[in-house]
């Protein structure tokens, strides 16, 4: 396979810093921003409870407060139960702002967004559309020389995922309606997951999460070496996941990212 104007992976994730610094300095970060800000930011239990009953859930909320961003729940839907602190109000004697105490725990219910439909949410992150260059098929190439399962399926909310199994294998899933492109640049997003991360530090990402910046920044400088541009998509993403220590971060991470995207650039133009 012939590259179309390669660039350095020090170029690359050069490009990626001057791109994220000016999402995160645009109007349309600020509005993501005042809509991220209306998730709960769940417990480390709660976040188990919602992982055991839906594995793939990605944003959740509450039936009235989908109803708040134009979605309705769907029909039949299985509502997720999580743990919702009950506070008890103690009056003080001098009559100051009162204090509160945990009394206990209720269920509550929730959904992902998976489990609704209608009016599309904010979003810094769009989908790619176009040809792949025939990446994608190196892609596939070099996960199954990995002993990497690899599957494509319809997939509900999540692009793809990256699963690493207890007995030590790894499975890939990408959603097989997604565009050439996008295929491409999520298949080495997964990839880099399987190639830098492990079952303990993948299981426990989450919110601010290394894992998803250098996943992301991987995929960006392997698709920048062949030509295709992802800044549509990686620079929203990566700032949705890393938020302001973005930056910091994928300075840090270089290393470790030039690495990783290396590996599968040298298997490709092998």
């Amino acid at each position: 396979m012939v590259a179309v104007a390669p660039l350095k992976s020090q170029e690359a994730l050069a490009k990626l810093e001057q791109g994220l610094t000016d999402l995160l300095a645009s109007g349309d970060w600020q509005k993501y921003l005042k809509f991220q800000s209306s998730f709960h930011h769940y417990s480390f239990n709660n976040s188990l409870l919602i992982m055991i009953q839906c594995p793939i859930a990605t944003r959740v909320m509450g039936y009235q407060q989908w109803l708040s961003f134009g979605r309705q729940v769907r029909k039949g839907e299985k509502a997720i139960s999580i743990l919702a602190p009950l506070k008890q109000k103690i009056e003080k004697e001098d009559g100051s702002d009162p204090s509160y105490r945990l009394a206990g725990f209720k269920i509550a219910n929730v959904f992902d967004i998976s489990q609704t439909e209608g009016e599309p949410l904010p979003t810094i992150a769009s989908l790619l559309v176009g040809d792949d260059r025939g990446l994608v098929n190196k892609l596939a190439d070099f996960t199954r020389w990995m002993n990497i399962s690899l599957q494509f399926e319809k997939l509900s909310s999540a692009n793809g995922y990256c699963r690493f199994n207890a007995d030590g294998t790894i499975v890939i899933v990408v959603d097989s309606r997604l565009s050439p492109r996008q295929t491409a640049k999520t298949l080495t997003h997964e990839l880099a997951h399987a190639l830098m991360h492990d079952y303990t530090t993948y299981s426990q990402h989450n919110g601010l999460s290394v894992c998803e910046l250098e996943a992301e920044s991987v995929a960006h400088v392997v698709l920048d070496r062949f030509g295709l541009d992802t800044s549509e998509y990686s620079y929203g993403y990566i700032c949705s996941w890393a938020k302001k220590e973005a930056i910091a971060i994928l300075k840090s991470s270089g290393a470790k990212i030039q690495q990783a995207a290396q590996r599968i650039i040298d298997w490709i133009e092998r």
